[in-house]
């Protein structure tokens, strides 16, 4: 076997849909830099990321306090980012698991089905001619019709 390994990046870089999420999550941390120069020093680590969605910039804050003293700024930060096309910025707050109890996935109660919503679903389910999607949805409907001890 004489084939040359690679790098993940450069075979992300092959793939154009790849390539272009890769290019917009580094314009992304560019912006969430730049952004993070022009926030206090007391702010900058509650600044967790950054997304942006045509001429949107979504900032993120570790919390509401944070949220509500970044709203005051938005406009410096658009005036700012004027040459990167940027003219609108939101400010969300996105809690970091890392830091908090968060519960785990079992611990979660979970909203189910009624019995004549899942039986909906497999009536549907009988009627779609994609087999993959008609699988999905009977799968997803028949685990509704189980009492949750009875799911694996």
């Amino acid at each position: 076997m004489n084939a040359r390994l690679s790098h993940i990046r450069d075979l992300l870089r092959v793939n154009k849909s790849a390539r272009n999420l890769l290019e917009q999550r580094q314009r992304e941390l560019a912006l969430l830099r730049h952004t993070h120069s022009l926030l206090p020093e007391s702010m900058r680590a509650h600044c967790l990321d950054a997304a942006v969605a045509g001429h949107q910039l979504t900032l993120y804050f570790d919390s509401p306090a944070w949220t509500t003293r970044a709203r005051f700024l938005t406009e410096d930060i658009v005036t700012s980012l004027g040459k990167q096309q940027i003219t609108d910025i939101r400010i969300q707050v996105r809690v970091n698991c890392d830091d908090i109890a968060c519960p785990s996935q079992t611990q979660v109660s979970r909203r189910r089905l009624t019995v004549d919503t899942a039986k909906h679903l497999l009536e549907a389910a009988d009627n779609l001619r994609d087999p993959e999607l008609r699988d999905v949805l009977k799968r997803f409907a028949s685990r509704h019709l189980l009492p949750p001890t009875e799911k694996g």
